[in-house]
């Protein structure tokens, strides 16, 4: 697959599974920052191959420039998915042993 190929999946899967409900909104955040983070990875990849040569010629740096760029605003994007993940921590449903753990912490502190 293309990086133009692997983008426009990725922008289909992030319009088509929006951060709405809170029971799988951290399990949908971190999705989409996986996907942007090999999206990075990739293109960023494909850059350094393109001037892999240390006189890379000024075909070689044309195709290059827009991997750059798309590399830059992709690693933008996964940065601000990281941002929205630490506020839908908090609305995620905590596990059973939280649970009961949080429970006995509440009994054990409360006088008798």
């Amino acid at each position: 697959m293309r990086v133009t190929e692997g983008l426009g999946a990725v922008l289909a899967d992030l319009l088509d599974h929006p951060i709405t409900s809170a029971s799988n909104r951290v399990f949908t955040v971190m999705r989409h920052i996986d996907f942007l983070c090999h999206l990075t990875t990739r293109a960023t990849g494909e850059a350094h191959f393109g001037l892999v040569y240390d006189h890379a010629d000024a075909a070689a740096q044309a195709v290059v420039e827009p991997l750059s760029r798309a590399a830059a605003h992709l690693g933008r994007a996964a940065a601000h998915y990281t941002l929205a993940l630490a506020p839908s921590l908090p609305c995620a449903r905590p596990t059973r042993r939280a649970r009961s753990s949080s429970n006995w912490t509440r009994s054990m502190s409360s006088p008798s």
